[in-house]
């Protein structure tokens, strides 16, 4: 056996063999079913016949040849039978192509070599056999002998492009790319230089200042000059045509001086035209800032008048406010005695009872109890003062207060001096103050001023 060789075949299922010999009568090479070439011969059980795998597998346990149910269906390979097979001595399938190879069957398949994925062993073989391209998006088939040469020139085999290095795609596209690639090289395209070659980013460049058979304007065209020599040959036409540009600048100068006399006198008109416009507009502008000036002066007027005597009526109605102020200061708490001065002292008995009073100095509803308290022994004197009638801390700065059991009379009470002076002490947001002196139960003192 051929190296490489092996019992089982490889081949298309409809490949049709061409044997060197008639195999022998009594070897099944085709199958008895599908009447195809067997290249993995099966045989049955039950009557013995040889089928191909691909019948074998389609049976379903039940054979093709013998009456149903009367035996057992199976298959199984006969690797013997397929021995003699691939024994047998056979043309290449590609005989008609003028492949001349013959060998045994089971070397067929090596011969062929249809093993495609294999790259390194895809150019072996048959010469004939057709090969899947190995570029991928090509999807052609070639025979082997014309593979190579396909594969090296395929369209869609990778490819950079050769003038810039940057263009990475397949084949196709880099020579699409080639249209517009700046690095590729162009030709001149001035007939005179068209062996001159150049990047196309380079090439307008090129025309524009370098090549010297690129036609230019000649430089007295303002003039009125139409010639375009090459650039090669401007020194030569201006001297060949001297003359000419003589007369044409000639003739230049003249037509410069009239449309600058011309020129002059459409500048003089304008300017006319525009200070007659300018000066009506600034009449109609002083016009109109005079009205709308007389306007304003109107307006102000009016809105002086009216803010006078808007604020004369919050005159009134502050000096009404403060009136009521005055009276609320007196009667907010009802009908409170009001102490302010010597002449009008709250007078408070021994007997504990509270007085409720207002001072005109101190703002707040206040309290005093006279009497004993268990605070200390003898007549004490408590004060009280009420914020949005809550009791909150007393913050006087001065009590005046007037007793006749006591000397002097006239007491003052200063709030930093309280325990110094007259033993007071604040307990419970209360001032308590002895008051010396010896009372009886109709005896009282007088609240002179609170500060």
């Amino acid at each position: 056996m051929a190296e490489g060789s092996s019992s089982v075949l490889f081949l298309p299922k409809d490949t049709k063999v061409s044997f060197v010999k008639p195999p022998p009568e009594d070897l099944d090479v085709y199958c008895k079913k599908c009447h195809i070439f067997m290249q993995n011969p099966h045989q049955t059980s039950c009557c013995g016949v040889h089928i191909c795998k691909s019948c074998q597998e389609s049976a379903k346990a039940t054979c093709h040849f013998c009456p149903p149910g009367k035996y057992v269906y199976n298959a199984f390979p006969d690797r013997a039978h397929q021995r003699r097979i691939t024994a047998l001595e056979v043309h290449c399938i590609h005989r008609a192509k003028q492949c001349e190879w013959s060998g045994k069957l089971e070397d067929l398949s090596a011969h062929l070599n249809y093993r495609e994925k294999e790259l390194f062993k895809r150019y072996e073989g048959c010469s004939y056999t057709e090969i899947k391209c190995k570029h991928n998006n090509c999807g052609f088939f070639y025979q082997r002998w014309k593979l190579k040469e396909h594969e090296d020139s395929c369209e869609y085999q990778p490819a950079t492009c050769e003038h810039c290095g940057v263009h990475k795609r397949t084949l196709k596209e880099v020579k699409t790319h080639y249209n517009s690639c700046p690095k590729f090289p162009m030709s001149c395209t001035n007939k005179d230089h068209k062996d001159f070659k150049i990047q196309r980013e380079k090439l307008q460049y090129h025309l524009d200042f370098d090549c010297p058979f690129q036609p230019i304007d000649c430089q007295f065209k303002w003039a009125g000059c139409n010639d375009r020599p090459k650039r090669e040959d401007e020194d030569q036409h201006n001297a060949t045509s001297l003359q000419k540009h003589l007369l044409l600048l000639a003739g230049a100068c003249v037509k410069l001086q009239n449309e600058n006399k011309e020129m002059g006198e459409q500048s003089k008109k304008k300017n006319e035209e525009l200070r007659d416009e300018f000066k009506k507009e600034n009449e109609e502008l002083r016009e109109q800032l005079q009205r709308e000036s007389e306007d304003l002066r109107k307006k102000l007027e009016s809105d002086k008048e009216h803010l006078r005597k808007q604020l004369n009526e919050a005159t009134q109605k502050l000096n009404s406010l403060t009136e009521i102020v005055k009276k609320l200061n007196h009667t907010v708490f009802g009908d409170l005695p009001v102490t302010g001065d010597e002449n009008n002292p709250v007078r408070v008995t021994t007997d504990c009872q509270p007085v409720f009073f207002f001072s005109d100095n101190y703002k707040f509803r206040m309290s005093v109890q006279f009497g004993k308290f268990k605070i200390w022994g003898g007549h004490n004197f408590e004060f009280k003062v009420y914020r949005d009638g809550h009791r909150v801390i007393p913050e006087v700065t001065k009590i005046k207060i007037r007793s006749d059991k006591c000397d002097p009379h006239i007491l003052e009470i200063n709030a930093a001096d309280l325990a110094k002076y007259f033993r007071a002490e604040v307990c419970e947001n209360v001032y308590y103050v002895y008051i010396p002196g010896k009372y009886k139960v109709e005896d009282s003192v007088s609240i002179m001023k609170v500060s």
